[in-house]
This record gives C-alpha cells, sequence and structure tokens, in this order.
C-alpha cells in the first residue's frame, strides 16, 4: 500500500497544496485585519464625527450669541422689568418680526423654533439674569447672563465682567437696615456645569496635512496638536451709549431798557364839598288824653274739703282682716273652734267692729280722686282791670279807663325817644371846600376846584417812582445740549482654524475632570478639545 502512494504522489499535488495555504492565509487577513489598521479607521472615523458635532456646535454657540446680542439692546431703560422678581420675555418669533435678528438655520441647515426660542430677563435684588434659550432639531440648551449697571459700562447694562476680589478687605459694621418685605417670582436657578476633558497619546505614527481653514468667528478656538489657529482683530460696533452734546440750536429773546424821565402836565381837579350838620335842639310838650281798655277775665280754681260719713257694724270670721284706707277692722274678741268642713282642726274665730267711712264733694264741687285722696274744686271767673286803669262797674259789665300822657316834638323837628324823654331836633346842612380847594356857589351848589400838576410817563413806558421804563427785545441763537446715543467700537477678536490628522501609530484615549490635567501633560498626552457633561 505505501509503495503505491508515494508512486501516485507529484508535482502537481505539491503546487496546489501550496496554493490552498495561501488562499487560507490571504483569507484570514481579509476577514481579520491587524491592529494598526483597525486603530486608523477608528481614528478616521472618530475625527469625521468630531468635526461634524464641532461644526454644529459653533453654528448653535452663534445662533445663541446672537440673540443675546439684540436682546441687550432691545431691552433698554423702559423694557426693563421694576420690581424684584418680575420677568419680561421676548420670544425669538417676536425678535425675528422687529428685525432685531436676521433668521439662522441649525448646524443640519433646519429653522429653529421660533416659538420655543425666547430670551427672558428676571429683575434680581442689584442685578439682571438675562436667559438665553435656544431649541433646535439638533441641540437644545440655553446660558445664563448677569447684566447690571457697572462702572465699567459703556451703556446703561452691560454683561458683568469678573473681577478678582481684593486679599484684603477693611471690616465694616453695617447699618442696620429693616427688610422690605419682596415676594419675587420664581426665576430660573443658575446651574455650574461639570464637564470631563478628552486627552490622546499617539505613538508610531505621523501627522498629516493641515485642512482647509474655516470661516472666522467670534467663538474662541485653542490651538492644540490638532488644531492650528490664526486670529485677527476688528474694530466694531457693540453697543450705543449716553453722550451729553449740543443736539441743536435755538432762538433766544433777550430783554433790555430804555429809561426817561416822567413828563409834567396840569389839571383841573373837581373835590367833593364838605357837608356840615347845625343841629338845633328844642323840648317836647305833653299831651293829655284818655285811654279806655277792657277788664283782664281770669279763672281762679277754688278747692274745697270733701264731706265725711261713718258707718258702724259687726262681722266673725276664722279669716285675719286688714284695714284699709275707708274700712278699718278692730278685733273685738276670739276663740278657738273645731272646723269640720274639710279636715276637722282647730281654728281662730275672731269678732271684728267694722267701720267704714264714705267721701263726696260739696254741692257746686266737682271730685277727682277717691277715698281720703279725692279732691274737690270749681272753677270761678273774676274780672279786674290792668294796673294803672280805675274801675267802674262789676263783672262783665266793668269798665277800664285811665289818664294817658303823650309828648309831640315842635312841627319841623325830628323826634327821639320817648315819653318825657323825648329829645327834639332840628338838623341843617352846610357845604365847604376841602383844604387846597377854591369854591363856587353856595349851599348844595358849591363847586370845590384846584389844580393839579401831573407827572406821567410816555406812551409805551412804565414807571418805576420817578422813572419811565420800557423793554427792547432783541433775539439770539444759542446752542441746546442733550443726550445722544452714540455707538460704541471695540476690538473684537476673531478666529479661524484647520486641523490635521495623525495617520497610522497607535491613539491611547483618556478621560480627566480637569483640562489642565498635568499628570497626563506630562506623559505626553495632549489635550483634544473634547468634553462631556458629567
Amino acid at each position: 500500500m505505501y509503495n503505491e502512494r508515494k508512486d501516485m504522489f507529484t508535482i502537481k499535488d505539491v503546487f496546489l497544496q501550496v496554493l490552498f495555504v495561501v488562499l487560507f492565509v490571504f483569507l484570514l487577513i481579509w476577514l481579520f485585519p491587524t491592529k494598526s489598521f483597525v486603530t486608523e479607521k477608528v481614528d478616521n472615523l472618530a475625527d469625521s464625527i468630531g468635526n461634524i458635532n464641532g461644526n454644529y456646535l459653533t453654528t448653535f454657540n452663534e445662533n445663541i450669541k446672537s440673540m443675546k446680542e439684540a436682546a441687550q439692546s432691545y431691552f433698554t431703560t423702559a423694557r426693563l422689568p421694576q420690581k424684584v422678581g418680575e420677568i419680561k420675555t421676548l420670544t425669538l418669533q417676536k425678535m425675528l418680526d422687529e428685525k432685531l435678528i436676521l433668521p439662522f438655520v441649525d448646524g443640519k441647515g433646519e429653522q429653529c423654533n421660533a416659538q420655543k426660542s425666547y430670551v427672558e430677563i428676571t429683575k434680581m435684588d442689584d442685578e439682571y439674569i438675562l436667559k438665553v434659550y435656544l431649541s433646535c432639531e439638533d441641540n437644545t440648551d440655553y446660558v445664563l447672563v448677569h447684566m447690571g449697571c457697572y462702572d465699567y459700562c459703556d451703556t446703561y447694562l452691560c454683561e458683568k465682567k469678573e473681577v478678582p476680589k481684593p486679599t484684603t478687605t477693611k471690616p465694616t459694621t453695617p447699618k442696620p437696615t429693616t427688610p422690605k418685605p419682596t415676594t419675587p417670582k420664581p426665576t430660573t436657578p443658575i446651574v455650574n456645569k461639570k464637564y470631563k476633558y478628552e486627552y490622546v497619546l499617539i505613538t508610531n505614527g505621523k501627522w498629516g496635512d493641515y485642512s482647509n481653514w474655516t470661516n472666522w468667528s467670534k467663538n474662541k478656538v485653542t490651538a492644540n496638536d490638532y488644531t492650528q489657529v490664526e486670529t485677527k482683530v476688528v474694530n466694531e460696533l457693540v453697543g450705543y451709549k449716553d453722550v451729553y452734546t449740543q443736539t441743536s440750536t435755538r432762538t433766544v429773546t433777550n430783554t433790555s431798557y430804555d429809561y426817561k424821565n416822567k413828563e409834567t402836565t396840569y389839571t383841573t381837579v373837581n373835590g367833593t364839598p364838605i357837608t356840615q350838620q347845625v343841629v338845633q335842639r328844642s323840648n317836647a310838650y305833653p299831651v293829655v288824653t284818655t285811654k279806655n281798655d277792657n277788664p283782664i277775665k281770669t279763672t281762679e280754681r277754688v278747692y274745697g274739703n270733701p264731706l265725711t260719713e261713718t258707718s258702724t257694724s259687726y262681722t266673725t270670721t276664722t279669716s285675719v282682716l286688714t284695714s284699709t284706707s275707708t274700712v278699718k277692722y278692730k278685733v273685738v274678741s276670739s276663740k278657738e273652734i273645731m272646723d269640720c268642713s274639710s279636715t276637722c282642726k282647730k281654728v281662730t274665730q275672731y269678732q271684728y267692729k267694722v267701720t267704714k267711712t264714705t267721701y263726696k264733694c260739696p254741692v257746686s264741687y266737682n271730685s277727682s280722686g277717691s277715698g281720703s285722696s279725692m279732691k274737690c274744686y270749681k272753677d270761678v271767673q273774676t274780672y279786674k282791670c290792668p294796673v294803672g286803669y280805675n274801675s267802674s262797674g262789676s263783672g262783665s259789665s266793668m269798665k277800664c279807663t285811665k289818664k294817658v300822657t303823650t309828648y309831640k316834638c315842635p312841627v319841623g323837628f325830628d323826634s327821639s325817644g320817648s315819653g318825657s324823654s323825648m329829645k327834639c331836633t332840628n338838623t341843617t346842612t352846610q357845604y365847604s371846600c376841602p383844604v387846597g380847594y377854591n369854591s363856587s356857589g353856595s349851599g348844595s351848589s358849591t363847586k370845590c376846584t384846584k389844580t393839579v400838576t401831573n407827572y406821567s410817563c410816555p406812551s409805551g413806558y412804565s414807571e418805576s417812582g420817578n422813572i419811565c421804563y420800557k423793554p427792547v427785545y432783541t433775539t439770539s441763537t444759542e446752542p441746546v445740549y442733550g443726550y445722544v446715543k452714540q455707538p460704541v467700537y471695540s476690538n473684537v477678536t476673531y478666529y479661524r482654524s484647520r486641523t490635521r490628522k495623525f495617520i497610522n501609530g497607535t491613539k491611547t484615549v483618556k478621560w480627566s475632570n480637569s483640562d489642565n490635567d498635568q499628570t497626563l501633560l506630562k506623559a505626553g498626552y495632549s489635550l483634544t478639545g473634547n468634553k462631556e457633561e458629567i
């Protein structure tokens, strides 16, 4: 058997076996690539994803920054919230409608949500918190900006800068104050995000060529082994500030005065005569007359005592009787007897002497009350003359007379007072002129005149003491000052970058919570610029 098989093993068989082994090895290499080949493929894929995510992040940050800058110029003093806790909101849609910002898209070229995206500013105790919220298809996030009126602001309101705190401070004792109660609206909490940073160590490789430069952007880019950065400084408009300067001119009226002496004129002045009353006196003379008057009728009430009648009787009873004002009970005797009207028992039986008294008024008298309180009365009419009168007759036929003396003044005299005290006077009027006046005529026709020297100002002039003056108006032009909005320019740094890849080699990736990990840096690791929120 062995010899037969050895004879059949030819060169062709050997060639086929070698070819089979080569094909098998090639198939293994194709199915299971080497470690360096896999590493290079993974590195290229990671770089591509990093570039895409970087572009998305750059676009998103640029859009948020545009919204923030538009909001800072929009929220002027009149539009700011006034009370602590008050919030004012400005949507992205309203910013677009009012042309505060140009339309923008996200990293994928899609429009961001203009209704959900907004900017809101909240009034705090001593500053404002500006929240910029952007909602896009590829990303949704927000930033918080502290704003206030600081001494380094070029405008009324600007973004807060981080100022290093002094190492030493002088202790002060704050004055006690009474806090004013406020009820602020809930504000968006400030969240401090934490990140971890990517480091890479590449060995046994070489650098490839740099890519094309990116567009210029305000987003800061840090140079590293993978990234080359160029910067340029552009002086551009960053806001406006109020500057007090000349804004226009106005016409001003100036006043001076022209002075003159008073002019002298003479006029005749009429005066009012002075009247003087001359009084003549005389005695009044008496006139005696008889005066009649009716008698005074009066009604008098006359009271009388009531008449009494008394009767006496006797009564026997077991009851105790009590006397009244008209009936008097007096016990004459008493004894005990047996009373069996209901239940037989001993009772006391009294014998009383009863004395009854009745009251009545005399004839022609009226009565009021009863018993011992009865009153008897009648009304009687009487007549009498007034005081000073003499009477004649009686009753209703009585006559009343008296002698009356009156006083009169002589004809032409006026009377004052009455009776014997009457005064009689006759008044006549005499006319005379005041001192300095000349008189003409007599009696009520008396005329009084005098010549008066007058000092007056010319027409159009006013007087001040002995001087006449008139205002003279002239016009001039003077500048008008006010606050105007002046543009503020500042140097803004723009960045552009280009990247390169490390070809072949072995890449070792490590993450750290610090963006300046000295241990990794000293070991040869480089910061890639990638970070993830913890």
